[in-house]
């Protein structure tokens, strides 16, 4: 076995422990687990020139067992320690496989040492184990007895969580290691920064519900810099404000990293000035079949740029464009930029010509990959079914359940959503596709098993031949739904959801994606959909971030505008200040755009994703949530 490995070398000892436990569970009752018998000093003081490794401890459990078997049992923790400590893994784990084996000799605290012993022994020993079984154990052993959790708890846990790429358990562990280390350096603040700057707007709500020690300081620091680290003056004043609030916090060493840069880059940019003005091409399809989407992104650019002197915007028609020629084109512009293309078989017709300006486009490409020079924005539904997955999970929900359309784009977010849910919480959630008409009502009674509570209801009442008033009662293990289709189809569905609820059963909460929104809703809209909470951009919820004025105008001005040409529009209205971000997202991965389509964030792959707002029906109207609640 693995924990026998060492045995042609430390046979005696091994044999010395093994006599100590065996002889210490015959002489010895079981003991309470509490904190009182950790009273017992852990080491007893002996002269200097004792060495006090784990043979040394091994002894000293023998000596001490027929006077104080108590304290024996302390002492083979200690050699256990010490092990681990010497990197002998192998004894470290042999030790505390066998103690724990002997609960009945072992104090809460001692129990909970041996099992973050054991746990990374096995770090180092088997890949493959399954340390989080440990870890759960521990915390359990800490509930129940009211122990404080140790540093290697934390360090096991970062471990775990990096892993199974759980962000932000991994970063909450590594806080909370910072906290409990006393000498932690500099490199270990900047690993934690490297952590912070890669979060997206709801994975640091997400962390900031764990409340690890100086988490607020560090998550407002991060908010600094994803919202002006483009902006180098404000940045040097937001940043002299928030040291002045938190003047011993570790981030203060990213802080003053961050001003030395903003002034090294301040002396070069005077060096490099130029009065010229920068010509951004804006590539759209502004005739043929798609000439609507291509004219909305453009208003949206449009109402962008009326406050904007320093660059000049130049439209080509796509439909028209001869890609070819493309390169041509914009060095007789002298174009400094481009944005777009806007349609797939565009934005794959400009990747061929490896363009090498910077270029923003606004869609993903099916076949070639981005360069250096390209980022582009998604708008894939996916993505906010992973938001939502991630931070649903975190509530707690033990059985939920998808409902989805069949249709393949509805199919697409249930997987992503169902992939995530798993990778969250490590449970299979139940998923049922609905067709719209009559087989829905069917198939979520199924679902609910609503069917089957009305065919008892039904025998029940033959058996006894007579009128009975029955009611039928939906599962009780479902808490919390999540929906996905749009706006028609989830206005259909709710409502069912709604009546195969028995009245005596808790009202199960339904989520939905931003399909399941539509602007052009009406007062029956908000009955169908009341209570629903759904994922959305701030351009189409009344919000904190969502730009008021200008919504107000567009709505006067196109009052009959589609749900998703209003979406085109926020992307062409974002577009304008994503290219001149450009050098910002690619230079400071903590740089993010606070825009009408959500808080945009560059991934490794070049791709600008995004984080949505909550928002909720209600019988009067829609209102935005902090969270989801």
């Amino acid at each position: 076995m693995l924990f026998n490995r060492f045995f042609s070398k430390n046979t005696p000892l091994m044999v010395a422990a093994v006599a100590t436990l065996t002889l210490m569970s015959c002489s010895s009752g079981p003991k309470k687990h509490t904190q009182e018998q950790t009273k017992t000093p852990a080491v007893v003081e002996q002269p200097q020139e004792v060495i006090e490794d784990a043979a040394y401890f091994i002894e000293l459990s023998q000596q001490s067992l027929d006077t104080n078997p108590d304290q024996a049992s302390q002492f083979l923790v200690n050699a256990a320690n010490l092990y681990l400590a010497q990197e002998e893994h192998s004894n470290a784990l042999w030790l505390a496989k066998n103690l724990l084996a002997k609960p009945e000799l072992l104090t809460d605290e001692r129990q909970y040492q041996l099992l973050l012993i054991k746990g990374q022994s096995l770090t180092v020993l088997d890949e493959d184990a399954d340390i989080q079984a440990l870890l759960t154990q521990a915390n359990e052993l800490v509930t129940s007895a009211q122990l404080p959790h140790d540093i290697k708890f934390y360090q096991l846990q970062a471990l775990v969580a990096e892993k199974q790429n759980q962000t932000i358990l991994q970063l909450d562990a590594q806080l909370r290691v910072f906290a409990l280390n006393g000498q932690s350096s500099n490199d270990d603040i900047v690993r934690l920064w490297e952590k912070f700057s890669q979060l997206t707007q709801w994975q640091q709500q997400q962390l900031e519900l764990k409340k690890a020690p100086m988490v607020t300081q560090w998550l407002s620091f991060t908010q600094i810099a994803n919202q002006y680290g483009h902006n180098d003056d404000v940045m040097t004043r937001k940043l002299d404000t928030w040291q002045r609030q938190h003047s011993t916090h570790p981030a203060n060493l990213i802080a003053e990293q961050f001003k030395e840069q903003i002034a090294l880059t301040h002396i070069n940019n005077q060096l490099q000035e130029s009065q010229s003005k920068q010509v951004i091409a804006v590539i759209l399809p502004l005739s043929g079949k798609q000439a609507m989407a291509g004219q909305v992104a453009q208003q949206g650019l449009l109402a962008a740029y009326q406050n904007k002197n320093e660059s000049v915007l130049h439209f080509i028609d796509a439909n028209t464009l001869e890609f070819e020629t493309l390169e041509e084109q914009l060095t007789t512009l002298e174009a400094s930029a481009v944005i777009g293309p806007l349609l797939k078989s565009h934005v794959e017709q400009f990747l061929a010509q490896n363009i090498t300006l910077p270029s923003l486009l606004l869609n993903l490409p099916s076949a070639n990959q981005l360069n250096e020079n390209q980022i582009a924005i998604s708008m894939r539904p996916e993505d906010e079914a992973i938001q939502a997955a991630s931070q649903l999970a975190n509530q707690n929900y033990q059985k939920p359940l998808i409902l989805s359309h069949n249709d393949s784009v509805s199919q697409r977010i249930a997987q992503a959503f169902a992939t995530h849910w798993f990778k969250s919480t490590a449970q299979p959630i139940e998923s049922m596709t609905y067709s719209q008409g009559k087989e829905m009502q069917t198939q979520l009674k199924k679902s609910l098993s609503v069917e089957g509570s009305e065919l008892r209801n039904k025998d029940l009442r033959i058996r006894l031949d007579q009128v009975i008033k029955t009611e039928s009662r939906n599962r009780r293990d479902i808490d919390m739904i999540y929906i996905v289709g749009n706006n028609a189809q989830t206005r259909l569905i709710k409502p069912y959801i709604d009546v195969n609820t028995s009245t005596f059963a808790s009202i199960i909460p339904v989520y939905a994606s931003s399909r399941s929104h539509s602007l052009t809703h009406d007062d029956s809209a908000l009955v169908d959909l009341n209570g629903m909470t759904f994922t959305e951009m701030p351009w189409l919820i009344n919000s904190e971030q969502q730009n008021t004025p200008l919504s107000k105008e567009a709505k006067a001005l196109w009052p009959n505008r589609s749900d998703s040409l209003q979406r085109i529009f926020a992307m062409g209205y974002d577009a304008l200040s994503l290219i001149e971000k450009f050098n910002a997202f690619k230079a400071k991965p903590y740089v993010r755009h606070y825009g009408q389509t959500g808080v945009l964030k560059l991934n490794d792959e070049n791709i600008l994703t995004r984080s949505l707002l909550w928002g909720q029906y209600t019988r009067r109207d829609v209102k935005q949530l902090a969270f989801a609640q």
